[in-house]
């Protein structure tokens, strides 16, 4: 998403996205921030080189490493000229892991500066890897980790590889990672992160084990549907322990920073909550583990909670939009990824939930202004730049916003949007200047 919005007409704009990289269970562990100068020439090395000087000086030196990147590490490519550069001023050692590219030019000029980087605490990572030769070998002392291209290296090269970095200590990324056989490919060679269209091809989470009550959920927001007394709420969620259990510390959580009473009873717990926070609550426990814990670390709850808020976003700020859409954005955010969560299909979940036809045919056909929304952020999470430009035009109006910006928003938000109830109150037009521009997920600098 965008750290900061240009007008459409300049010729110097530069995309940027993240992309996931995933532990052995699933868990969200870091970001790979992707740059292109242009969308129609995303893959130009040149390119590249100069637009990730721009995310360096302009991302990371002026709006902030946590908006951009949360708590999570950022892996960040880097070249010969940004190397030898003063460019590493405004890189913090210990939030990035520097890629160092296959076919950089190594010398004993280059040796020396990464000595001296390495002595202040700087990481290196060897991207792409996919059979060693002289420039792997001349690198790998520096290198703290390695990616290997797991879609163009020969398996028993593979197998080899893994064994012997693995003995050396090295830290190994499978990149590539495209379906559900090659991650469990992956992880059975010994692989301790992974990258590649997790998101693209959700499946793949679904090793995780889901314990979440799922049909109690179901119930819960049926029931919250049909403006429920306090009484009702308070039966229902007394069927399900864990539920109980996690309102009262939700509640007391927020008593905490807020102001010094607690709620030492159930029905306390939920009026200090209110219907509609509970409401939206729940639906993004459509994505937490047995545990119901932060979802900070769970990547398929961070991609729910950014598409639902860009939705809610854009349509709140849209001319003409029917108010059923805006009320139904936010949850055809978060039920755009369900199917990956509880390993069901989307047809059979949405059969069972309180949704209305806007929101079916949004989900089921990628129809309405719903419908092109959720195909627009899709889009931007493939680093689609070229489909989310003709969909943002499909939509443009004199008053229409920057989607790009709107979607790092969103990005920002979803990475905290665990911390405290406020979070999940509806948007309002007067977001802080400091917020809009902060960086996320993809969009235009």
């Amino acid at each position: 998403m965008p750290a900061r919005a240009e007008a459409a007409s300049a010729p110097d704009r530069t995309y940027l996205a993240r992309q996931p990289l995933l532990d052995r269970e699933g868990n969200l562990c870091g970001y790979e921030l992707l740059v292109r100068e242009d969308a129609s020439n995303y893959a130009a090395i040149d390119d590249l080189r100069a637009a990730t000087a721009r995310v360096i000086k302009r991302v990371i030196g002026e709006i902030g490493i946590e908006s951009v990147l949360g708590k999570h590490v950022g892996y960040l490519n880097v070249s010969r000229e940004i190397l030898l550069s003063d460019s590493f001023d405004v890189v913090a050692p210990d939030r990035f892991m520097l890629e160092l590219p296959p076919d950089l030019h190594v010398d004993e000029t280059l040796l020396q500066r990464l000595a001296e980087l390495r002595a202040k605490r700087y990481r290196f990572v060897l991207d792409a890897i996919t059979r060693p030769d002289e420039t792997f070998a001349l690198l790998l002392p520096f290198a703290e980790a390695i990616k290997i291209d797991v879609s163009r290296c020969h398996p028993e090269t593979q197998t080899v590889l893994v064994r012997a970095l693995k003995a050396r200590g090295k830290t190994l990324i499978a990149l590539k990672v495209e379906t559900m056989a090659a991650f469990e490919a992956t992880r059975k060679c010994g692989f301790d992160l992974f990258q590649g269209y997790f998101f693209a091809h959700p499946e793949i989470l679904t090793t995780r084990r889901v314990h979440t009550p799922r049909h109690s959920l179901l119930r819960l927001l049926r029931l919250i549907e049909l403006d429920p007394s306090l009484t009702e709420i308070e039966a229902e969620l007394k069927r399900v322990p864990a539920l109980t259990t996690h309102v009262m510390r939700m509640a007391n959580l927020q008593a905490c920073r807020h102001g010094p009473t607690s709620s030492t009873t159930l029905r306390d717990a939920i009026s200090a909550i209110g219907t509609s926070r509970l409401g939206r609550w729940a639906q993004l426990l459509l994505y937490a583990d047995d545990s119901i814990a932060s979802l900070e670390h769970n990547p398929l709850a961070q991609l729910a909670l950014t598409r639902a808020r860009f939705m809610e976003l854009a349509v709140d700020r849209m001319p003409d939009v029917d108010a059923d859409d805006a009320e139904c954005a936010f949850l055809t955010g978060v039920l755009s990824l369900v199917e990956a969560a509880s390993g069901d299909s989307l047809d059979h979940t949405i059969r069972d939930f309180p949704v209305s036809d806007t929101v079916r045919a949004a989900l089921l056909r990628r129809e309405g202004v719903l419908g092109t929304l959720l195909s627009a952020i899709e889009a931007l999470e493939l680093g689609n730049w070229d489909r989310f430009d003709c969909i943002a035009e499909q939509i443009a109006s004199p008053t229409t916003p920057n989607l790009a910006e709107l979607a790092a928003q969103a990005a920002v938000w979803a990475g905290s949007a665990d911390q405290s109830l406020s979070e999940l109150e509806r948007p309002h037009h007067g977001m802080p200047r400091s917020t809009a521009a902060s960086a996320g997920v993809s969009g235009r600098l």
